[in-house]
């Protein structure tokens, strides 16, 4: 066997503009989380499902999210980043690649990570079919520093781990 890991990273602004809590949520990890502001982005602006999608296609040596699902393709216009998972999920698949772990760092001052830490792993466990001990999740904050710390935005820096035959 031989053992590959790598990282992948994303950010999105917060669309500040607007600020109805009713009508506002995030998607993070595949979960659909109320907050104060939306994400600016072409698809869900999910920040750890696309980390982990540059991550696994980085496992592979096959480029990077951009490459799969352009930004400038209508067809990826507000599409659910799980999409992107299975699609580098099924390469991996093919390639006879099985991730064995992943950790994900989500860097922003709000929302909270801790309180819904529990459900971002089940979810990321269940999109990678691994079981959730081994996917870990962990909330920073930039201690109020750069556009982070001021709240105008989300980042994540996913690291992923696989086992491929020689």
């Amino acid at each position: 066997m031989q053992y590959r890991s790598a990282t992948g990273i994303d950010f999105h602004t917060f669309d500040t503009s607007t600020t109805n809590p009713e009508a506002n949520f995030i998607h993070l990890s595949g979960l659909k989380v109320p907050y104060k502001y939306n994400i600016l982005a072409h698809s869900d602006g999910d920040v750890v499902l696309h980390a982990l999608v540059d991550a696994m296609l980085g496992i592979a040596c096959l480029g990077d999210i951009g490459q799969h699902f352009s930004d400038k393709d209508p067809r990826w216009k507000g599409a659910n980043s799980s999409i992107f998972v299975n699609h580098a999920l099924e390469l991996l698949v093919a390639k006879g690649i099985k991730l064995t772990h992943i950790d994900a760092t989500i860097i922003c001052e709000e929302p909270k990570i801790s309180p819904i830490r529990s459900q971002m792993q089940a979810c990321i466990a269940a999109l990678c079919r691994l079981d959730v001990s081994c996917v870990n999740i962990k909330g920073k904050t930039t201690e109020k520093m750069g556009f982070l710390g001021r709240g105008e935005g989300i980042a994540s820096l996913v690291s992923c781990t696989a086992t491929m035959p020689l």
